[in-house]
């Protein structure tokens, strides 16, 4: 079973005008940009790639990782992009997605041997010039 604890998003900061509004200290980043921090030792790099790229329609995608967490920078395309409830949403879409790694993992052996056997029966059968099928 997938654990799941409070710390799987460490922080979130909201930044307007490159200044940190919820705290911390104040650095230079994108307008409006929103930084979560996932734990690593729960989201492998990859979820958390594959989480990212859901949002690279409407955001700018940073990732910068450590053994311990990584943190995720998601910087609006453009000022109408709706970022309500944003730290939710890529929480639980994260979720979703180690659940899709693990359940890949175990299921790969059944995959392969699904393909093999669909591309074997597609695999047209080879005759001899001039022989009817």
């Amino acid at each position: 079973m997938l654990g799941v604890g409070s710390d799987s998003v460490i922080s979130l900061q909201r930044f307007d005008r490159g200044r940190t509004i919820s705290g911390g200290e104040s650095r230079e980043i994108a307008m409006n940009a929103i930084e979560i921090v996932l734990d690593g030792g729960l989201f492998s790099v990859d979820v958390i790639a594959r989480t990212a790229h859901r949002y690279t329609g409407d955001y700018f995608v940073e990732t910068v990782s450590t053994t311990s967490y990584v943190l995720v920078r998601l910087t609006p395309k453009t000022d109408n992009v709706n970022s309500h409830l944003l730290a939710e949403r890529f929480r639980n879409d994260a979720l979703d997605e180690r659940l899709r790694e693990r359940v890949r993992a175990e299921t790969n052996e059944l995959h392969t041997t699904l393909a093999r056997a669909a591309l074997k029966q597609a695999t047209p059968l080879l005759t001899a010039v001039g022989q009817k099928q």
